[in-house]
């Protein structure tokens, strides 16, 4: 297998010392290309060619000449040839050993043809020379949302995150420009918004994904990991400039607008804003595609599946208003869930008996 590793990088005095982690926890069973687009100065770009020889795809630019994150990462996705996955990430990160090996094993265990990875990884600090950071940060987080959801521009904002504890990996809505590992095939599904600056690329690439039938996971454990640090103009911890910084009014003003986006036909944006709704607190308030009519209702029961048709959770409703049923699982078995089996249960006047009517399955990948 072939990986192209992505990583746009400004100013980032963590580059070296990321490109250098992973490196050193490659399986070896893998061929890896480090795409790197380095917006810097000379010297260190030097410095990046002399530490590292060999393996590097490098496209360099001054860094007064940078034009923003999605301009890089558009640069580095139309790099990629012959590799089978893309890992894009940022330029201060942390890895597991054999991260390659985990990254391939986990997309791989989602059993769905089209899946990606991508989460917002846990944090690592920059002075942690023992790596405590993969004994006390061992799961991937799952995003939470803020609702209202503001349809036409940027799609939502991160409220929180849980932690998956499953140990599969589940879905997961959203996906992160500062980690996501998918197939070279996803790329001409999702073409990255070389065209925006900063905000709305993830919500472009989300909703591009989705409609063109992927399904994004969050992974079953950590793999790598981020540096959160405080890198604001008055942080004490700043440890590399920030593009705004150097260029203030200097990027793109194209904002995202949902209505500019070229929509796959596979699923529709419809039912991926009635998904959205299982990544809010509101999780429980599940709401169902469009139910016929029945006479003579009971009850309904709910059946979640996984990716085996293992059952996870079953339960019996007695009313569904507007499609919307109040379930009593917890978030993280729903985002294990694969199908909802919806069973419509009716009084049979004959029989004097309850008897099923119907079977809808509703899918989520």
């Amino acid at each position: 297998m072939k990986i192209f590793v992505s990583i746009a990088s400004y100013r980032d005095s963590q580059l070296i010392p990321t490109i250098q982690d992973f490196m050193d926890n490659e399986s070896k069973q893998h061929t890896i290309i480090y795409g790197i687009c380095m917006q810097d100065t000379s010297e260190n770009h030097h410095l990046l060619k002399q530490t590292f020889p060999s393996n590097l795809k490098i496209i360099y630019m001054h860094y007064s000449k940078a034009k923003g994150v999605c301009h890089a990462r558009k640069l580095l996705q139309d790099s990629v040839t012959d590799e089978d996955y893309i890992l894009q990430m940022d330029s201060h990160m942390r890895s597991i050993p054999n991260w390659d090996v985990a990254l391939i094993h986990s997309i791989r265990a989602t059993k769905c043809a089209k899946s990606l990875l991508s989460s917002y990884p846990p944090h690592y600090a920059l002075d942690d020379t023992t790596k405590s950071y993969l004994q006390t940060s061992t799961y991937m987080n799952v995003t939470k949302l803020n609702l209202p959801v503001r349809k036409m521009t940027t799609l939502h904002g991160c409220a929180g995150d849980y932690l998956n504890t499953t140990g599969v990996p589940i879905r997961n809505i959203h996906i992160a420009g500062g980690f996501y590992f998918a197939p070279r095939e996803w790329i001409k599904d999702s073409p990255y918004p070389g065209d925006l600056y900063f905000e709305g690329e993830e919500d472009q690439m989300t909703v591009l994904s989705y409609t063109h039938g992927w399904t994004v996971f969050c992974p079953e454990k950590a793999i790598v990991y981020h540096s959160y640090t405080n890198n604001l103009s008055d942080s004490p911890e700043k440890y590399r400039p920030l593009h705004w910084e150097d260029h203030p009014g200097g990027g793109s003003n194209k904002a995202f607008n949902i209505q500019d986006v070229t929509l796959g036909n596979k699923r529709s944006l419809e039912n991926y804003f009635k998904e959205l709704n299982q990544f809010t607190e509101k999780y429980k308030q599940l709401e169902l595609p469009t139910l016929p009519s029945y006479d003579n209702i009971v009850f309904w029961q709910l059946i979640f599946l996984d990716a085996t048709n293992k059952v996870l959770h079953s339960q019996m409703i007695h009313k569904i208003e507007q499609n919307v049923a109040n379930i009593t699982t917890d978030q993280q078995t729903l985002h294990q869930t694969y199908k909802i089996k919806v069973v419509p249960m009716v009084n049979d006047n004959q029989t004097k008996s309850t008897s099923v009517k119907d079977s809808i399955i509703y899918s989520f990948v």
